[in-house]
């Protein structure tokens, strides 16, 4: 039996689409427009999008990844740069590279979540929805910098052995919750602002 999907009102999400063929950034306009969003921004090309970005925050980003389009690169550049406006947005990769370790890149590279192509609305839905519901620690650290990528919390059995240093500040004080760009200062995630269930 499939999980019922909730209803959000996603009126109030800031979404950064970057995207080569403008044919995809209009399908993806059109889509997110039928999902209710207003705030509606596209980039052709990564430098463009990481520009668009510094000038106005985004609360989710839309990217391609594939032979003539570096979505990983733009994702290192969000996550890692000194210059980047918010490295704790969250970003969907949209690619038709779906080998395991395609996946694999481009989830040590920080990808909230991933979608293949060709995709269904309602997939895409259940993507956003997933950003929306997951609560995720973000993590920082010389290798790797982004969400956890561990989908499920499993009891070790045993006591923690992690430091917490590689947990950026909020997170370690508030487990379960997710925080992003200046709501982090506040610990209101940008999720809970940018969203409400309908």
């Amino acid at each position: 039996m499939k999980k019922p999907v909730k209803n959000y009102n996603l009126k109030n999400l800031k979404v950064l689409i970057v995207e080569k063929h403008p044919a995809m950034r209009n399908m993806f306009v059109d889509v997110l427009r039928q999902l209710g969003v207003k705030d509606i921004r596209d980039a052709p090309t990564p430098d463009k999008g990481f520009e668009m970005l510094c000038d106005k925050p985004a609360d989710l980003i839309l990217t391609n990844w594939g032979p003539a389009f570096d979505g990983i690169k733009l994702l290192f550049k969000i996550r890692k740069d000194p210059d980047s406006p918010d490295p704790y947005v969250a970003v969907i990769m949209v690619t038709a590279c779906t080998e395991l370790q395609e996946v694999i890149t481009a989830r040590d590279a920080g990808i909230t979540e991933f979608l293949a192509k060709p995709f269904s609305v309602e997939s895409f839905y259940a993507r956003i929805c997933s950003v929306i519901e997951s609560h995720r620690v973000f993590i920082r650290s010389c290798d790797f910098t982004g969400p956890d990528r561990r989908r499920r919390r499993m009891d070790n059995g045993g006591s923690e052995r992690r430091t917490h240093s590689n947990i950026s500040g909020f997170e370690r004080r508030v487990r379960g919750r997710s925080f992003s760009g200046q709501d982090r200062r506040l610990m209101l995630s940008g999720r809970e602002t940018a969203v409400a269930p309908q």
